[in-house]
């Protein structure tokens, strides 16, 4: 579950007074075994989004002070967690002319530190979506009084009733709506559960025209499809053609009826059904390649990427289909080729895979350094599959770059610098551009005198391109500097090298004097 934690403390310190706080979130009061964190903030509050925290587990904080002494002191405490005794059972849903009525079982939702759960209803369009009816604000010291609001239930029940008029109930044709209850416990954590999709419609599907045709015939003729029969000769094959049956979406059932009849009578048998999703074999999952979030950023989201340097891990996320196509079609299969030339050549046949809100992680794979890869993906349900779309091509860059060469001269100023370069390699043959961008600093003794800046080099065709730093001040003879260079790869791996501003062992005539320091005595 995702959870997003709100913070808040005191702290004094009236001699020095406070200068920060750290903030650390870890599964244990000893703080070793760190969830997230730690987080610098000068202010008593904090609010850390997109938790990932175990079911029944214990969230430890422990919030550091350091005074502006240099001392610090600690503040631990603990928080359990709760969630339901299992994620495993289901909502039950059932209406009638009025009243949509929710159920659950008395045991489902279980807080051993909570004597007194709240449960409040919410309907969405969308799965994790409440904009049809959305849940109340929770308040804790009214719950009582809110529970007599059509969408909460009272506290501790195991029911819950809405009325059908707040659902748009009698809008023509079909609808999906998804149930969910939040519950609340004591400390106001919450839990919500999805029922499973209700999909209500109000009119029937327009009738359509059925044809018995020979089933020894083609299935295409000069009239383009066989006739319509009222007699055969085999008695073990019936074969029919059907068309003109419009529902309000594409998502279709048909069943097969057979009836047999003798002089005595007739008897039927009818087939379970098989539902057909008419538009298109594609679900529109449009998968793609992407970066994982990275502990401690702001940054939460997938990002989607063309490179990257594993050679062993790949990341695909797709887009979830529109109900109830999601519901039925939620089992993944995966796939992996390798370009070769302009072929693709399949590297890992189609296998089943975990997967979790729309992106399934690879582990354990054999990329080759330099390779272009993309993923197949198809959803099915039983045996029957969409068909597999793929990613974007993805290109393993699993080595930096490889230096140029370049050179530097220092123009007579010692202030302004005329760097003369060829971009750095790797794999010059590839159909895509590798490098990313070029970065430059000045160094003594291997550590940065000045941050690394952004190099723009002149978009031109000529292998050789010149550029100009000009300096902050001018550099002086009594130190051996050189100008750094860093190259960045399009999957973040770089590549330094250097070039020294002047002959550092040059000796007639010596380029480095070291300063003279001249002791007086003053008046």
């Amino acid at each position: 579950m995702c959870f997003q934690l709100e913070l808040s403390w005191r702290a004094a310190d009236s001699v020095s007074g406070i200068r920060k706080y750290s903030v650390l979130l870890a599964r244990d009061s000893t703080g070793l075994s760190s969830i997230a964190g730690p987080f610098v903030t000068k202010h008593s509050t904090e609010k850390i989004s997109g938790l990932s925290l175990e079911d029944g587990g214990r969230l430890f904080v422990i919030v550091t002070a350091n005074n502006r002494a240099g001392l610090s002191a600690n503040l631990t405490f603990g928080q359990s967690l709760w969630t339901p005794a299992s994620q495993s059972f289901r909502l039950k849903t059932r209406s009638d002319s009025q009243l949509l009525v929710v159920c659950w079982g008395g045991s489902d939702f279980q807080d051993p530190e909570s004597h007194v759960l709240e449960f409040e209803v919410g309907v969405g369009s969308r799965r994790n979506s409440t904009d049809i009816v959305p849940y109340p604000p929770v308040v804790s010291a009214e719950s009582q009084e809110r529970s007599r609001a059509a969408n909460i239930s009272s506290v501790n029940s195991t029911c819950a009733v809405l009325r059908l008029q707040e659902l748009d109930w009698n809008l023509i044709g079909e609808h999906t709506y998804h149930v969910s209850i939040r519950c609340t416990n004591g400390a106001r954590l919450t839990t919500t559960v999805f029922a499973e999709p209700m999909v209500h419609t109000n009119r029937l599907p327009t009738q359509g025209i059925v044809m018995d045709e020979d089933p020894d015939a083609n299935l295409e003729n000069m009239f383009g499809v066989p006739h319509d029969i009222r007699y055969q000769l085999r008695a073990d094959t019936l074969r029919s053609r059907w068309s003109g049956f419009k529902y309000a979406t594409s998502f279709q059932t048909y069943f097969t009826k057979v009836s047999a009849t003798n002089a005595l009578g007739t008897v039927s048998a009818t087939s379970n059904g098989v539902t057909v999703e008419s538009r298109r074999a594609k679900l529109g999952l449009h998968p793609m390649n992407v970066l994982p979030p990275v502990a401690n950023e702001t940054r939460r989201y997938m990002v989607e990427m063309d490179f990257q340097s594993s050679l062993s891990t790949i990341r695909v996320q797709w887009t979830r289909p529109r109900p109830p196509l999601d519901v039925i079609f939620h089992t993944a299969y995966w796939s992996l080729e390798r370009k070769l030339t302009h072929d693709w050549q399949t590297v890992e046949d189609f296998r089943r895979v975990a997967y979790n809100n729309d992106t399934v992680v690879l582990t354990n794979l054999h990329l080759k350094n330099g390779s272009m890869y993309r993923s197949l993906l198809k959803l099915c349900s039983e045996r029957v599959c969409s068909e597999a779309e793929a990613t974007p091509e993805l290109m393993v860059l699993h080595t930096p770059p490889s230096p140029s060469d370049w050179s530097v001269n220092l123009e007579p100023d010692n202030k302004t610098i005329n760097l003369n370069m060829k971009e750095f390699n790797q794999f010059p043959s590839s159909e895509k551009n590798t490098i990313s961008h070029y970065q430059w600093s000045l160094q003594h003794d291997g550590a940065n005198i000045l941050n690394w800046t952004d190099i723009d080099l002149p978009s031109s065709d000529i292998a050789s391109k010149s550029i100009i730093i000009e300096l902050p001040w001018p550099v002086r003879s009594t130190k051996c500097l050189q100008l750094a260079v860093r190259c960045f790869n399009r999957a973040g791996l770089s590549t330094i090298d250097k070039r020294q501003l002047r002959d550092c062992s040059a000796y007639d005539p010596k380029l480095i004097i070291d300063p003279t320091v001249t002791d007086a005595i003053g008046p």
